[in-house]
């Protein structure tokens, strides 16, 4: 019944990021929460500060400013109190036509506020595009991932474009 309610507003905050607005995951957030991407490139790591969330957000505007998300899928359990959603979502690039990847987004949910999320993708095939947008001359695509401690470096060596 609450899926109802929750997977159009998940389908929605990835339009809302395919414009580059982070602003309604930021408003989702619980006071303590966990964003985890896998990987060991520009993207991964872990993030439980609204500080360095904005930064990866950022990050992530950035380096790939033609992003593009096609939501395939919305699985919504559970109750208010304790809510889990899988959300399945294509990602592809017309700057990078031989670049997709499917991310699993695995989201924990605590009276509509998201206390954790977790990205599931071929993080070798991102690291890989990462790589070359490094070696095309973007040095913010091999930088160090966006974590608590080093949010301000990032904001301070990589400035909006």
């Amino acid at each position: 019944m609450f899926g109802i309610v929750v997977a159009p507003r998940v389908r929605s905050v990835w339009k809302q990021l395919e414009r580059k607005n982070a602003d309604p995951v930021m408003d989702m957030l619980a006071e303590h929460f966990q964003h985890g991407s896998l990987g060991d490139h520009a993207l991964g790591g872990q993030r439980r500060t609204r500080e360095a969330q904005k930064a990866w957000f950022a990050r992530v505007f950035r380096v790939f400013p033609d992003i593009r998300y096609n939501v395939r899928e919305v699985l919504v359990r559970g109750w208010p109190w304790r809510m889990y959603v899988v959300a399945v979502v294509e990602v592809s690039m017309p700057s990078q036509p031989g670049y997709s990847n499917t991310v699993m987004q695995q989201l924990d949910l605590c009276w509509t506020r998201v206390t954790r999320i977790l990205n599931v993708e071929d993080s070798q095939a991102l690291a890989a595009l990462l790589a070359g947008l490094g070696e095309a001359g973007d040095p913010e695509a091999v930088a160090a991932p966006i974590e608590d401690g080093n949010w301000a470096e990032a904001v301070a060596a990589y400035p909006a474009r």
